[in-house]
């Protein structure tokens, strides 16, 4: 089941996100919470998070901000519990997020993805999703 999160999940988005990016420290470095809390709290005051329940327990999120101006949507949080990965929820919620964009006329979706993350690189790609920006980053000591 998918529904709409409110700010009284916060918590449980927070861990989420630990968990889903836990087993991704070997390619894309130590898990780190810094800002993690402003960010959904970011998505829930501009603009919306869905959240995937099994047997009343959330697993899996996905959220949009619109830019109502410009007409396009951000996908924002799409994270799924490593232990319900593979089974197509993840599919699932860009699905739902795609029709929702689709019925609020948004013509164009964007998300972000980290270029070392290549499973979900490959998974964007498989729903059409495709390279438009590079963001160069550098750490300055």
């Amino acid at each position: 089941m998918i529904k709409r999160l409110n700010k009284k999940y916060l918590e449980k988005l927070i861990y989420l996100n630990k968990l889903a990016f836990k087993p991704l420290e070997k390619e894309l470095g130590k898990y780190i919470n810094k800002g993690v809390k402003e960010y959904f709290e970011f998505t829930l005051k501009s603009g919306k998070i869905f959240g995937y329940f099994i047997n009343n327990k959330l697993i899996a999120c996905v959220g949009i901000v619109v830019n109502k101006k410009h007409k396009y949507g951000e996908v924002q949080h799409l994270l799924v519990n490593p232990k319900f990965q593979g089974k197509g929820i993840a599919k699932e919620l860009m699905n739902f997020i795609e029709q929702y964009a689709k019925n609020k006329k948004i013509k164009e979706l964007r998300l972000n993805v980290r270029c070392k993350n290549n499973k979900a690189v490959g998974f964007y790609q498989h729903l059409n999703y495709f390279e438009h920006v590079y963001i160069m980053l550098k750490k300055l000591k």
